[in-house]
């Protein structure tokens, strides 16, 4: 029965981030015809985050060695999901960059 559901859990995680990587794609002129900005420049986003997801899994993994599996699970699972929502709210394209370098 645990090892059914981690597997049910690792399932979905999986199934998760492929939507939020690899599904973007499909819907991403709609996107950009959306916020009224450059195909290119979103697909720069999505490469982005792609390359950040490459590069700081294995960073990630071996640092959280010392950790139970499933709380390092669940705690990067909050911050993705706080993430997204963030994203999700944002009322326009340039948001994150303007809430993060503002002088107040």
């Amino acid at each position: 029965m645990k090892y059914r559901l981690q597997a049910i859990i690792f399932v979905f995680v999986a199934f998760m981030l492929g939507c939020n990587e690899y599904m973007i794609v499909g819907v991403l002129p709609d996107i950009a015809h959306e916020y009224h900005d450059s195909l290119g420049k979103l697909g720069l986003l999505v490469t982005v985050f792609a390359l950040v997801y490459a590069i700081f899994t294995p960073i990630i993994t071996s640092m959280a060695n010392r950790w139970r599996r499933h709380h390092v699970l669940l705690v990067l699972m909050v911050i993705f999901f706080i993430g997204n929502t963030w994203t999700a709210m944002a009322p326009q394209f340039y948001f994150h960059a303007a809430f993060t370098n503002s002088n107040c």
